[in-house]
């Protein structure tokens, strides 16, 4: 009769569940008992992976659970082979222990498994291998696995790549950053696979990090600058009509932030930019507007406008994008003197000559006026004549000296116009008719000083007392052209005049 019965065991825990115990009347030997506390541990180890891996809380996909399962139910019916073969007396107690021990380590190193461990000799920070035990991946796991280690031999060539290039420190870091952000999200991607996401969701998701690593790390290959140039539209197709500067965020240091060189470069361009497209659009502009349309005019400033828009787009390329700034002020100072030795002249003469016109233009008129007056009033040489306008006939005169004079003090001048100054010639920013304007008002102001006697001027033979101008009309003429001529010492003098009388009447008592 046999010393131990084996049998199944009710309610079963787990498919061929069983019980080793002791025959009625036998008293277990150490051995004995060793025996059989070695195959119930086994047994129940086997029956508590089941019901932890049956737990709902316990988050594992289907097919490595049902792996785990069926593996356990093999690993049980192996036990109960030992199990039956000590009960018949086929081996004895010794033996039975150490088909239990060989199991139990089988158990340990064999139960069906993923999981991902460090790289046996890492590549990159952070490198990792996905280790499958008893587990046969489907199709599609398969598919996941092998592009996620595609993704992982990737990383590797970048950091290969990366050692060998002339990258600053700050920026080899951050590369190396974005590493360890991709294959962190692969192991993040890697649980969630595990813990039941389907193989496709997986696949896609390591599609989804690898986009968004190439992303970032095309990104450190972008310039702190984008410089391009903007193209014409309608009227103005074929030809570059201004410079776009863009500026790149997100950049490491010490590239995240321009230079002081590349800062006063970039307001460089713009206002050299701003100059030259508003000469160009006077140019334009002045082809129609007169009766006469000028369409070569108008070519001539559409081409110049792309000329110098290219030339610009190169000196930012240079400075901006490639960071040689020292040769980039260099072009830019040679373009601007470029474009003043081309169009400074021009500027300059046609100012001139709208000037001139105005000038003789206001003169006519009061020439015009004077002569009318002198002719219309006090036509009676039998009667005294008080007309106001006939005795002060001679600021007409002065007037038309004035407008002759404006013109001239533009003349005779030796201008040497700035880059700068080609949109605006004068520095006072006066149109050709303001500007005359303004003087003969202040050649009406200094003609009054004479007039009432407040001031008096005798040059030579010259006198400015009101008698002398009042009668003789050369001496108005003379006086308006001297002012117009000295515009601007006759704007400090009048302003002098006015505060010297404004401060008499202050102190007066």
């Amino acid at each position: 009769m046999p010393n131990f019965l084996e049998r199944d065991n009710a309610p079963a825990r787990i498919l061929h569940d069983f019980v080793l115990e002791a025959a009625a009347g036998y008293n277990p030997t150490e051995d004995d008992e060793a025996a059989v506390v070695a195959i119930k541990q086994v047994l129940d180890e086997l029956v508590s992976g089941l019901v932890a891996d049956s737990d709902a809380r316990t988050r594992l996909r289907s097919d490595l659970r049902a792996a785990r399962a069926a593996w356990r139910e093999e690993k049980v019916f192996n036990l109960r082979d030992v199990a039956a073969l000590f009960a018949s007396g086929t081996i004895n107690a010794r033996q039975a222990a150490e088909r239990a021990k060989s199991l139990a380590e089988d158990i340990k190193q064999s139960v069906p498994d993923v999981a991902i461990t460090a790289a046996t000799s890492p590549r990159f920070g952070g490198e990792f291998s996905v280790i499958a035990t008893a587990f046969a991946f489907d199709a599609a796991a398969q598919v996941y696995v092998d592009r996620q280690g595609r993704l992982i031999d990737n990383l590797a060539d970048d950091e290969i790549a990366d050692s060998g290039a002339q990258f600053s420190l700050a920026s080899l870091e951050r590369r190396r950053s974005h590493r360890k952000d991709a294959i962190d999200r692969l192991r993040q991607n890697f649980i969630i696979w595990k813990e039941g996401a389907s193989s496709e969701i997986a696949a896609a998701n390591v599609s989804y990090v690898r986009g968004r690593y190439a992303a970032e790390r095309d990104q450190l290959k972008q310039k702190l600058f984008t410089v391009k140039a903007a193209s014409g539209a309608d009227a103005d197709v074929g030809y570059n009509v201004g410079v776009n500067v863009k500026l790149f965020d997100g950049l490491p240091p010490p590239n995240d932030a321009p230079t002081r060189d590349q800062q006063d470069l970039y307001v460089e361009i713009g206002k050299a930019e701003t100059v030259i497209a508003t000469v160009c659009r006077q140019i334009r502009a002045r082809a129609h507007r007169h009766i006469f349309k000028q369409p070569a005019e108008e070519k001539r400033g559409l081409r110049l406008l792309g000329e110098y828009v290219d030339k610009l787009v190169g000196i930012g390329l240079l400075g901006l994008e490639d960071g040689r700034t020292d040769f980039a002020k260099m072009a830019l100072v040679n373009l601007r003197e470029e474009f003043v030795a081309r169009e400074a002249a021009e500027i300059l003469n046609r100012y001139a000559r709208r000037l001139g016109l105005w000038a003789g233009g206001f003169a006519f008129v009061f020439l015009i006026i004077y002569a009318y007056v002198r002719n219309s009033t006090c036509t009676d040489p039998n009667v005294a004549c008080d007309s106001w306008w006939n005795l002060h006939k001679t600021f007409l005169l002065a007037a038309t000296g004035a407008s002759l004079g404006t013109w001239a003090s533009f003349s005779v001048r030796r201008i040497n116009l700035t880059f700068d100054q080609l949109a605006t010639p004068e520095e006072q920013l006066l149109d050709a008719p303001f500007r005359i304007v303004f003087v003969v008002v202040l050649t009406m102001a200094a003609c009054l000083l004479f007039w009432t006697g407040a001031i008096n001027v005798k040059i030579g033979d010259l006198n400015t007392e009101s008698v002398w101008f009042s009668k003789l009309g050369a001496v108005a003429v003379l006086v308006g052209f001297f002012c117009g001529l000295s515009e601007r010492a006759l704007a400090s003098a009048i302003a002098g005049r006015a505060s010297a009388f404004v401060g008499g009447i202050a102190g007066s008592k």
